[in-house]
């Protein structure tokens, strides 16, 4: 779906979506292990990359954590974890290779899964401010924040 959303925004730009899954990164143990709140080794869900011609290409590495203290706090269950997903951006140091991204993340910095209804995110935009959202409207918040990152380059 997101892809769907990106290729939607930047159809009209002539622009290109490259989009990279790590279909092999999280087992049933390690989703056991997040809602427990421990972190879990192979952690990359998917890589994508926008680009327009004339501007820098933009490239975001979504990676799964369990929920942070602050989206906890916001759904009023601070003792509940649950995967969440969120973004690195290449380390122009080299190592690690991705650091995380919150300011410059693609409109939401953190987004879970309701643990209740399969269509509806918890998310935390780079402001740090609570939303919630259907599937469809956190993958066009996503869409959206790329647009805005290719936007200010």
């Amino acid at each position: 779906m997101l892809r769907d959303r990106l290729a939607e925004r930047f159809e009209a730009f002539h622009g290109r979506v490259g989009a990279e899954s790590f279909v092999d990164a999280l087992a049933l143990d390690d989703y056991i292990d997040l809602c427990s709140g421990r972190t879990v080794s192979r952690s990359w869900a998917f890589r994508v990359e926008v680009s327009v011609p004339g501007l820098p290409p933009v490239e975001r590495l979504a990676w799964v954590g369990y929920r942070t203290a602050e989206l906890r706090k916001a759904l009023h269950v601070p003792s509940e974890f649950a995967p969440s997903l969120f973004w690195s951006t290449r380390n122009r140091e080299g190592y690690p290779p991705w650091t995380r991204s919150v300011e410059d993340a693609p409109g939401l910095a953190e987004l879970s899964i309701s643990t209740t209804d399969g269509d509806e995110w918890h998310a935390l935009t780079t402001a740090g401010e609570y939303r919630a959202l259907s599937t469809v409207n956190a993958a066009s918040a996503v869409a959206d924040g790329f647009v805005r990152l290719v936007s200010e380059g």
